[in-house]
């Protein structure tokens, strides 16, 4: 059967790698978690449970979007940058016309140099707004940085590390509780340092995996061997 990770379902979802842990350990658990052959939880694309989530969240994504676009909330840039210098055209025509009717005063002059140099102003601060824009997307095309909606997703790792550090005692509580009973206080130490350990392994290389598919490297000093 064909398997994805609980990251990349996490992105078709449009939700956090978190909430795809909690669901996991819901029970009952969704017929879609399945084991690979390494043990690890991934989720089978082919479940109908599957599909049927997907179309779901789906939905939602797309009646959200229909709720934004009615209360108008989503403005284009271009636009009202458009809109703005058609309002500055027509003041700047209205003033030539007005100064035509009557005689140039100094009080109308110290306004026209005023305007003037207000709208050299706004023109620097466009192009620099442009430029600043530019040179960011050719950082995210170099992979020099990352978008913000994927490093949301990527710090939701963090959230799910500890929610899995919180549950983990709970889980081995009996198994914990056993060598307690029968002495072994150093086995039960050990028993815990594993499992955090485990955790934090699964979590980071995760982590990396999807950070290496979005095709971003880790820095050389934080490399592992």
């Amino acid at each position: 059967m064909p398997l994805i990770t609980q990251s990349e379902a996490a992105r078709i979802l449009g939700v956090s790698r978190q909430f795809i842990d909690e669901l996991r350990h819901k029970k009952p658990r969704p017929s879609y978690f399945v084991k690979d052959e390494r043990g690890i939880w991934q989720i089978n694309d082919e479940s109908p449970q599957w599909i049927a989530t997907v179309e779901k969240y789906a939905r939602k994504q797309e009646q959200k979007e229909k709720k934004q676009k009615g209360t108008g909330k989503i403005k284009d840039r271009a636009t009202v940058d458009s809109s703005t210098r058609e309002a500055a055209r027509k003041a700047a025509r209205a003033a030539m016309e007005k100064a035509g009717e009557e005689e140039i005063s100094p009080e109308l002059m110290r306004k026209s140099a005023r305007a003037e140099i207000e709208l050299k102003i706004y023109k620097n601060e466009i192009a620099k707004q442009q430029a600043i824009q530019e040179e960011v997307k050719t950082k995210e095309m170099k992979k020099e940085v990352a978008p913000v909606a994927l490093m949301r997703h990527w710090w939701s790792y963090r959230l799910n590390f500890i929610q899995r550090i919180y549950r983990r005692p709970g889980e081995i509580e009996a198994e914990l509780e056993a060598l307690f009973i029968a002495g072994e206080k150093k086995l039960a130490t050990q028993k815990i340092v594993r499992e955090l350990e485990a955790i934090i392994a699964e979590c980071e290389k995760e982590l990396i995996a999807d950070m290496t598919k979005e095709g971003y490297g880790m820095p050389e000093g934080e490399r592992k061997e």
